[in-house]
C-alpha cells in the first residue's frame, strides 16, 4: 500500500473547495456590478472561468459516467448551475450581438437564479459527512416522485372545477375565473396559505363546487403531505442507521 495515495482525496476536496470559492466571488461581483449595456472585466472574468468550470464538469461525467458522477453529493446542484450558465450566456451573447439591453437583462436576471444553487454548494464540500447532506439526495427523489403522482391526480379536479366554472358562467357571466386562477388557488390551500379557493368554490357549482374543493383540501393537506413526511422519515432514518456504510460509498 503505498500511503501517499491515501492524502489524494483530501487534496482533490481542497482544490475543488478553492475553485468553487473563486468562482463564488467572480459571482458576486458580477452581479454587484452587472452592467447591461456592456460586459463589465468581472462578467468576462466570471464568463471566462465559469466556462472552464463547467467544461471539467462535463469532462467529469464522460470520465466516470453518468451513474457514477451523479452519486456525489452535490452533482443535483452542479448540474443545474450548467444549465443555468449555458441558458445565461446564449441570452447574453445574443443581447449583446444584436444590441438589446433587455435581453442583457433577461440573461443576468436568469444568472441571478444561480444564487440559491452556488452558495449552498460550498457547504457540500465542508461538510461532505453531515448526515444531512447525505440524506439529502435521497429524500429530494422520495419527494419528486410523490409530487408528480400527486399532480397527475390533481390535475382531474382542476379540469373538473374548470369545467364546472364554465358551466357555472352560463348563469353568471361576470363570475368566470381561468383554469390558471384556479390552479393557483388550489397551490395555496395545498401548502395552506390561503382559502380563497373554498370560499370561491361556490363560483363554480353550488353543490359540486364545494365538493370538489373540500375533497382536494383534505387529500392535498392531509393524506399526501401525512405520506411524504412519512416517506421522508423512513428514508432518513434508514440513511442515518447505515450512515457509516453511506459515508464510505459516497
Amino acid at each position: 500500500l503505498n500511503q501517499y495515495r491515501l492524502i489524494v482525496p483530501r487534496t482533490r476536496n481542497l482544490i475543488e473547495v478553492v475553485q468553487f470559492i473563486i468562482l463564488i466571488a467572480l459571482f458576486t461581483l458580477t452581479m454587484g456590478n452587472r452592467d447591461y449595456s456592456q460586459f463589465s472585466g468581472w462578467e468576462i472574468a466570471f464568463i471566462i472561468y465559469a466556462a472552464g468550470w463547467c467544461l471539467d464538469e462535463f469532462a467529469s461525467i464522460l470520465e466516470h459516467g453518468w451513474h457514477v458522477h451523479t452519486q456525489n453529493l452535490w452533482s443535483f446542484l452542479d448540474i443545474t448551475f450548467m444549465v443555468i450558465y449555458i441558458v445565461y450566456f446564449v441570452i447574453r451573447i445574443h443581447g449583446s450581438a444584436t444590441g438589446s439591453d433587455e435581453e442583457a437583462r433577461q440573461a443576468l436576471d436568469i444568472l441571478a437564479c444561480a444564487a440559491p444553487i452556488i452558495f449552498p454548494r460550498i457547504a457540500f464540500n465542508l461538510m461532505p459527512e453531515n448526515m444531512l447532506f447525505i440524506s439529502l439526495r435521497a429524500m429530494l427523489g422520495d419527494f419528486l416522485v410523490l409530487t408528480l403522482v400527486a399532480g397527475w391526480c390533481f390535475f382531474g379536479f382542476l379540469l373538473a372545477m374548470s369545467w364546472l366554472s364554465r358551466w357555472r358562467s352560463e348563469v353568471n357571466k361576470d363570475t368566470d375565473p381561468s383554469p390558471i386562477t384556479i390552479a393557483k388557488w388550489m397551490l395555496w390551500i395545498w401548502f395552506g396559505l390561503d382559502g380563497t379557493g373554498v370560499t370561491r368554490s361556490v363560483d363554480f357549482h353550488l353543490i359540486l363546487g364545494p365538493i370538489l374543493m373540500v375533497t382536494f383540501a383534505f387529500l392535498g393537506n392531509t393524506l399526501f403531505l401525512t405520506i411524504l413526511v412519512s416517506m421522508l422519515s423512513n428514508t432518513f432514518s434508514q440513511i442515518v442507521v447505515n450512515s457509516t456504510a453511506e459515508i464510505q460509498f459516497r
